[in-house]
């Protein structure tokens, strides 16, 4: 067997003696194989031309390599560290490398050097950063790119793993939209993003960490700044359907949230909780309803009084009634871990069957009440 690695950094000399050597193969007891990264092989590449060409030999063989599955993680983790990692930091890594080898590998040995792997240490990595051997291999591939299309997938990275042409139209103000479609066509060329199947103007990354290495390069200033503009397109893109996107919304409202103020965060914020609810996501829920009344005071009222701030009515929610029982159920249903914190969300007011109200000073009390308590949500 003879093993020919990185051909996409072959000259043509050697891959002219590859389609030779190939043609002659024939019936011969030789195995021929050759490796690359298909990112790296554009239409124009030298490489693309001897693909071609070597193909139509009934010798050929192409087999692509895509990352691992998520089972077979739990068993590379225990080979490269000597540790049984738990299911959540499978879960986590996952998610973080998408079985690629080489991010894997990376970011093992990243966690056990910083003790994140050890045997009483073993779980979900919290803030998990980005090995330097894959900020450089990516950071690579990034530098091909011409300047306006790194500017362009920075923003994006901003938006999320997934997004929306038209609201990257409307970011990028300084660029028409035929010079925008390509620059995205330069990054799906070079295989940084991709189409998403049977949805128009929608992409990807292709990978969480490209995503992520552009985001971590933006300044706090100018994320807080892009957060808002983002926000703020979603609204007008969304239209009247824009509360079906409340969780979406409540992501870039929190981290826009010192420049936007906390209005529309509690909004959307509650109106994601009450979904996750519907849903019976109850520690989703829970998560949301805490970014929701985790804002100022007066983001809480008594029943019947809708006080106003700043010249900004409010309105009662009378749908939050309902999440008080729900969160009754919850600590009765046995989610163990989720009992303290749900007895501090469902804590602030007591209210009487005539509509009264009173703080509740002995606050898990309050969890065995079935009587309601009231959220306002600051109109937008």
């Amino acid at each position: 067997m003879l093993v020919l690695d990185d051909l996409h950094w072959a000259d043509r000399s050697s891959l002219l003696l590859l389609e030779h050597l190939t043609r002659e193969l024939g019936e011969s007891r030789i195995l021929l194989v050759g490796c690359y990264r298909d990112t790296d092989i554009a239409r124009q590449h030298t490489l693309a031309e001897t693909l071609a060409q070597v193909s139509r030999e009934p010798v050929f063989r192409r087999q692509s390599l895509r990352g691992l599955e998520q089972d077979d993680l739990g068993r590379f983790v225990e080979a490269a560290s000597g540790v049984s990692p738990s299911q959540d930091l499978i879960e986590t890594l996952y998610a973080h490398t998408e079985g690629n080898p080489f991010f894997m590998t990376e970011v093992v040995r990243l966690l056990s050097e910083t003790g994140g792997l050890t045997a009483e240490h073993v779980g979900a990595p919290e803030g998990l950063r980005i090995p330097e051997g894959v900020r450089e291999v990516i950071g690579q591939r990034l530098n091909r790119l011409s300047e306006p299309c790194n500017e362009v997938l920075t923003t994006a990275s901003i938006i999320g793993r997934e997004f929306d042409f038209r609201l990257l139209n409307n970011l990028s103000s300084e660029m028409s939209e035929d010079e925008l479609l390509r620059v995205v066509d330069e990054a799906v060329a070079s295989y940084l993003i991709e189409e998403i199947p049977s949805q128009m103007d929608r992409y990807q990354f292709t990978h969480a960490l490209v995503q992520q290495t552009l985001a971590e390069e933006v300044t706090t200033s100018r994320r807080v700044r892009l957060h808002a503009r983002i926000a703020e397109g979603l609204e007008e893109i969304y239209g009247d359907g824009v509360e079906s996107h409340a969780a979406e919304l409540t992501h870039h409202f929190a981290e826009a949230q010192t420049l936007t103020g906390p209005a529309k965060l509690v909004r959307y914020s509650l109106l994601a909780g009450e979904q996750a609810l519907a849903a019976y996501a109850h520690e989703d829920a829970l998560a949301y309803f805490e970014r929701g009344l985790g804002g100022p005071r007066h983001s809480y009222v008594r029943n019947g009084d809708a006080p106003r701030r700043r010249g900004r009515s409010s309105t009662v929610r009378t749908g939050a009634g309902p999440v008080h029982h729900r969160c009754r159920e919850t600590v009765s249903g046995g989610v163990h871990q989720s009992k303290p914190r749900l007895r501090l969300l469902c804590r602030d007011w007591k209210c009487d069957q005539g509509g009264g109200c009173r703080s509740v000073p002995n606050r898990d009390s309050i969890v065995s009440d079935p009587r309601c308590y009231r959220i306002i949500s600051p109109r937008s």
